[in-house]
């Protein structure tokens, strides 16, 4: 199941950089251009770390950290697009699940379900885009982006410093005298 959640996430994070960034976003904006290339490169880290090599474990646990990532799974599928509209903004014009801010809380929910602490490259990416995206909040009047930032504040600091560290696996050979 692992391989399939970060498969998940790696096509949301792919399909997000090349058509809301590099499609949709980049004749406004010519930043647009560098978010679209940065959340391809994170679709591809979350496709090779989490899908391929299955170096993140997920598992939900009934401790703070599951909860915390199963609210943030919540806000951003249920309460960011409720929030969104009781402050006016409607179908197609709403920002909902599959764009930029939304899929990057959904992604710290999905991450504080981890078992051990995260490289800082799986969340690099996720966490400067928390703080880059959360502008919009102010800028395009979009206060369900508020979310953003405390999701990626509060997920960087249990995913990379309060998770337990993973045990490393060791190649222990074992000498077997002669005649045994």
């Amino acid at each position: 199941s692992n391989s399939i959640i970060f498969a998940f996430l790696a096509f949301f994070w792919i399909w997000t950089g090349t058509v809301y960034h590099l499609i949709f976003f980049s004749p406004v904006n010519s930043a647009a251009i560098l978010f679209g290339i940065l959340f391809i490169v994170q679709g591809v880290i979350f496709l090779v770390q989490g899908a391929c090599r299955e170096k993140i474990k997920l598992r939900y646990a009934l401790n703070f950290s599951g909860v915390l990532g199963m609210f943030f799974i919540l806000y951003a599928l249920v309460v960011y697009p409720l929030v969104g509209w009781i402050f006016g903004h409607r179908y197609p014009a709403a920002p909902t699940f599959g764009v930029p801010c939304p899929t990057t809380i959904f992604t710290f929910g999905v991450l504080l379900f981890s078992q051990h602490r995260i490289s800082l490259l799986v969340i690099l990416i996720p966490f400067l885009w928390s703080l880059i995206g959360f502008s919009a909040a102010t800028d395009l009047h979009i206060p369900e982006d508020t979310g953003l930032v405390v999701a990626g504040i509060s997920s960087a600091l249990i995913v990379l410093f309060f998770k337990p560290k993973a045990i490393a696996k060791s190649a222990r050979s074992v000498t077997v005298a002669p005649g045994e």
